[in-house]
């Protein structure tokens, strides 16, 4: 079983409003789960009414707080629009780190049923 630890963006919209309150939060979870290997941090799910260079750097900074203490982690980064990848025709400049294949992107399909 895995464990995701979230940070839900959903009224604030730009993760960096909180920016603060981020890095001290995912401080602590992964300096106390550092040697779980069954959980995942989630630092951004759903960004919405920002740019992806925003969450970028929003992640970048938030990625060196949990590798810090858990180089291993896995880290799952929420993209624009409520995490709908590519809704907004961007280009994805992926999170530059030396830990690229430990990151992971979050996309959210939604699907509408259509009735008569």
């Amino acid at each position: 079983m895995y464990v995701i630890i979230d940070w839900h963006i959903l009224k604030d919209g730009n993760p960096k409003k909180q920016l603060k309150e981020a890095k001290s939060f995912f401080d602590t979870m992964s300096v106390q789960y550092k040697n779980q290997k069954n959980v995942i941090y989630e630092i951004c799910n759903e960004p919405n009414g920002c740019s992806w260079n925003t969450i970028r750097d929003y992640a970048e900074q938030i990625i060196k707080v949990i590798r810090q203490n858990d180089a291993n982690a896995v880290i799952i980064v929420g993209t624009p629009n409520w995490s709908q990848l590519g809704s907004d025709r961007f280009r994805v400049r992926y999170v530059s780190s030396k830990w690229k294949w430990r990151n992971q992107y979050r996309i959210h399909r939604k699907v509408v049923e259509k009735t008569e």
